[in-house]
């Protein structure tokens, strides 16, 4: 199991791991994608505290916006889940780092979506 670290960017990993597999354009996975890309923006953009995430994410599902299936950019990141495993497994690795760079990254390849992911946002308020 892999340790999540003591940075409050921890939310933020299944969110980015999420967006790095978004499935088909189908119903579900465009709804999964646009709800976890709105908790990156609401967090790395707005600054909402991570641990007022799940109440913000509820709020724009209470009222969904209109989704609609974004392309995933391509790489979707510059780094991966096995990149965080690939840290612990260096002595002294930088678990807290590691995470707030692939989160970071993940959001910053999907950078041609920010603005249509702030609209979805405006649900929550």
């Amino acid at each position: 199991m892999l340790p999540i670290g003591g940075t409050p960017l921890r939310r933020l990993i299944t969110d980015a791991y999420m967006v790095q597999h978004p499935g088909v354009p189908e119903r579900r996975a465009i709804q999964s994608v646009g709800v976890h890309l709105v908790g990156l923006y609401l967090v790395l953009e707005r600054g909402i505290p991570p641990a007022d995430l799940s109440n913000a994410l509820q709020r724009v599902l209470a009222r969904p916006p209109e989704w609609r299936w974004l392309d995933p950019p391509a790489p979707n990141g510059p780094l991966t889940m096995a990149s965080l495993v690939t840290v612990l497994e260096q002595p002294g690795g930088a678990l807290d780092d590691a995470i707030e760079a692939y989160v970071r990254g993940v959001w910053a390849a999907w950078s041609a979506d920010h603005d249509q992911v702030a609209v979805w946002a405006q649900a929550a308020g």
